[in-house]
């Protein structure tokens, strides 16, 4: 039995070989108040058709906090600069004042916050 699950662990993995991931996290607030269930998009401001940064997303919980996620195994983004679109829990873009962008770092923190 444990033969069996640790060939079926093996053979389903995922394995990661693109770009270095670094973590990011943050808070979304609305009124200077936790904002929940508003979803965050990354989209690259791009270097180019050869810029190989995919979009990536992150949720935010009842607190407001975020984690991006790569792919749901893989946590974190890859460094340079993204546009924010933000959608409410209805999947309703969320107005922005400005347009956000935010850059993600090699070395340091990438924790952020978003004020609506």
């Amino acid at each position: 039995s444990v033969v069996v699950y640790s060939y079926f662990w093996w053979m389903n993995r995922e394995e990661y070989t693109g770009l270095p991931l670094y973590e990011v996290t943050g808070q979304v607030l609305r009124g200077g108040k936790p904002a929940a269930g508003i979803r965050i998009a990354f989209e690259p401001v791009s270097g180019g058709i050869d810029d190989p940064r995919p979009l990536v997303m992150a949720n935010s919980d009842e607190d407001g906090h975020f984690r991006v996620m790569y792919t749901p195994s893989f946590p974190g983004a890859p460094a340079g600069e993204y546009r924010i679109g933000l959608m409410d829990e209805n999947g309703r873009q969320v107005e922005q004042t400005e347009a956000l962008t935010l850059t993600v770092k090699e070395d340091g923190e990438n924790e952020f916050k978003i004020n609506l």
